[in-house]
């Protein structure tokens, strides 16, 4: 592995650019433990699979941390690891390893941040990350469309579990989009009387923070309305592959015309 491969960005700062770094990772598992339901038979070998998904373990991943130019003295050096031990005590945040930038696991330093000269004439910190199993992939799959009445929307997100598909809307005629339907198989968003005029937006979320809300900007000031009291139907949208949503818009006026960008975050393990 080269030198600029080996560091990592944790909660929004790298190791070696912003406290002076190495990484030397000494555990690192490249797939998390499954776990299946199954039940053993008397007298039987082994056990009997039921079906469903697997569910999986939280994973550890350790490495050392050593600076690239020793301190002057053991006292700076003494600072310089406290300073590293409070970023690396962020609590839950994203991990991105260098040598894969565009995915980031969710994970936190919770364990003892053991130090030790046997390594380093400076020092070195042992710090173990626990991880969550799922990596997320950074840039978003999306698809957009305009509709000037009920279409399809095609979207493909690759993903090995069902994940959140969101949803931004905005009218661009000046017909007024009144309401609105985005169904995905079984699952449907119905928005009605929402009043969205030409430049208005709208966004449907269905990951953190779930909700719908309309942005309107007028001489320069922004405006933010609530559109969850306006929903008549709202389950979540989730998916994973290839799927296709149904857009339904509902317009008074000629000019109509609204454009809808679906997307997604799929999940690795």
């Amino acid at each position: 592995m080269e030198l600029n491969e080996i560091n990592f960005t944790f909660a929004g700062s790298h190791c070696y650019r912003d406290y002076g770094c190495w990484a030397i990772w000494s555990k690192k598992p490249m797939a998390p433990k499954a776990k299946r339901d199954s039940y053993a038979i008397g007298g039987r070998s082994g056990t009997v699979l039921l079906t469903g998904t697997p569910v999986y373990d939280e994973m550890q991943w350790q490495c050392q941390l050593a600076f690239r130019k020793p301190p002057r003295s053991e006292q700076q050096a003494q600072r310089q690891w406290r300073a590293v031990c409070a970023w690396l005590r962020a609590g839950r945040a994203e991990l991105t390893l260098d040598s894969e930038p565009g995915r980031y696991w969710l994970a936190q330093v919770d364990a003892p941040i053991d130090w030790g000269n046997d390594a380093w004439d400076e020092g070195q910190l042992t710090v173990t990350f626990t991880v969550q199993p799922y990596s997320f992939a950074r840039d978003e799959s999306s698809s957009s469309a305009v509709f000037a009445a009920a279409g399809s929307l095609p979207l493909l997100i690759p993903s090995v579990e069902r994940v959140p598909v969101q949803v931004l809307l905005r009218n661009l005629g000046t017909a007024l989009l009144t309401d609105i339907t985005i169904a995905l198989g079984d699952a449907a968003v119905a928005l009605e009387g929402i009043d969205l005029a030409q430049g208005d937006t709208a966004e449907i979320r269905m990951d953190t923070p779930i909700g719908a809300k309309k942005y309107r900007t007028a001489d320069g000031v922004t405006t933010v309305t609530d559109l969850l009291p306006y929903a008549v139907r709202f389950d979540p949208l989730e998916g994973m592959g290839a799927m296709v949503l149904t857009v339904t818009p509902v317009f008074v006026g000629l000019d109509a015309s609204v454009s809808v960008l679906a997307s997604g975050r799929g999940v690795s393990v």
